[in-house]
């Protein structure tokens, strides 16, 4: 139901007017000859719209509108209607805030009906503009409560939204952001591949996550992941990019530091003068160190995928069961070449006679001991082989056995 209030200052023409617009089911209208009165009556109803005469004794139409949008309900929908048709008036009352102007005269069925549907436009109008208002205000309310710092910018890279949490990102201020072009500072490195990034998104494809690096305004330098969407018109063009960024310094310290460690372990298993190799709980190669190369002539290389005991070939010629066998499948019946001599906690050892890259058979010592994750659970198992001597390849004995 439409809440009406219709203010003229002729009370016959205010009558005619109630009856047309009440023919219609969903308005209701309120008269009053006054608009100071009107005003009053406004300050404690509720009305959904406005009709207004504009030639009116001690305050116009026009003056009534302006005291309604500096004072009362700014977005209330308001409708001169008046006799009056000189091009000021309209002029001047669109620019005071009129949603539409209509003259009066004519059939007053025609005229009554043209005048509901222009209130019902306004009306739906208005509806609208606070739906979409308030969407927005939900939607900001959201973003702004989000821990990933969020921006939009336009293509030539001024910012027209961010959120607290790019604020704290980038260390500067709202009014320091908005209307500016690039207020984020990116190492010239990161450039061409950032524009090359946003130049790529398409309607097909509006979306894609970059990392990069930002300089902060203390000098250090954050890592940060973008994940980017772009906005296109009807015409596929680009017109705004919207980015919710992620730190993640940390993470790529911490990265880096792993992938340090890692090299740091790899240098010292190589370091180790003795043949080492590891498995996981597949049986597939994870480490084959540089004694394991030397002793055996098969690189890191061609060992390292390698499942189906494929680090038996080097040592025995075939693929038979090892010690490591015994610990990453407890269930294995099968005679290995390694036969166990003794347990100390978790690591089996024995002795036992390999060939190596030279033709040689060298007598060895065998340690195998599981590999654990955090969680105390078994991943793999690795394998030590000590050398003790070397047999010449004429005095290979037929078999392999204990020294």
């Amino acid at each position: 139901m439409i809440q009406t209030l219709y203010v003229d200052d002729e009370p016959d023409l205010l009558e005619i007017g109630k009856f047309f617009l009440e023919r219609f089911q969903d308005f209701r209208v309120e008269t009053e000859t006054s608009a100071k009165n009107a005003l009053a009556r406004i300050l404690v109803h509720h009305y959904d719209a406005i009709i207004s005469d504009y030639s009116m004794p001690e305050m116009d139409g026009i003056d009534f509108l302006r005291h309604i949008r500096g004072t009362c309900d700014k977005k209330i929908p308001f409708i001169l209607f008046t006799g009056r048709g000189r091009e000021e008036v309209v002029i001047n009352a669109l620019n005071s805030g009129a949603d539409f102007y209509l003259q009066k005269g004519g059939d007053p069925r025609s005229q009554f009906a043209e005048l509901h549907s222009l209130v019902l436009q306004a009306t739906e109008r208005r509806q609208m503009e606070e739906l979409l208002q308030n969407s927005e205000e939900r939607y900001r309310n959201v973003v702004e409560d989000q821990i990933e710092a969020i921006c939009r910018f336009t293509p030539d890279g001024t910012h027209v939204f961010v959120n607290g949490a790019y604020c704290s990102l980038v260390g500067k201020k709202k009014e320091e952001l908005i209307g500016k072009k690039n207020p984020m500072v990116i190492p010239p490195d990161d450039l061409n591949p950032l524009s090359t990034h946003l130049k790529s998104l398409t309607p097909e494809k509006p979306k894609c996550i970059t990392i990069q690096r930002l300089i902060l305004p203390d000098t250090s330098t954050r890592w940060i992941r973008c994940s980017d969407r772009a906005i296109f018109d009807e015409n596929g063009r680009p017109v705004e990019y919207q980015s919710v960024i992620t730190d993640i310094t940390e993470q790529k310290i911490a990265e880096e530091d792993l992938v340090e460690s890692r090299q740091q372990l790899k240098y010292i298993i190589d370091f180790l003068p003795d043949a080492l190799y590891a498995v996981d709980t597949k049986g597939t190669v994870t480490v084959w160190n540089k004694a394991a190369r030397e002793l055996t002539g098969v690189s890191e290389n061609e060992m390292l995928g390698k499942g189906n005991r494929e680090y038996a070939v080097p040592f025995y010629g075939r693929r038979v069961p090892c010690l490591v066998d015994y610990i990453i499948h407890t269930e294995t019946t099968e005679t290995p070449c390694e036969k166990i001599l003794k347990k100390t906690g978790n690591t089996l050892i024995t002795k036992s006679r390999i060939t190596v890259k030279d033709g040689q058979e060298v007598n060895v010592w065998i340690k195998a001991s599981p590999l654990y994750d955090q969680g105390k659970n078994i991943i793999g198992a690795i394998e030590v082989i000590q050398t003790l001597s070397a047999t010449p390849a004429a005095q290979k004995k037929t078999a392999h056995g204990d020294p």
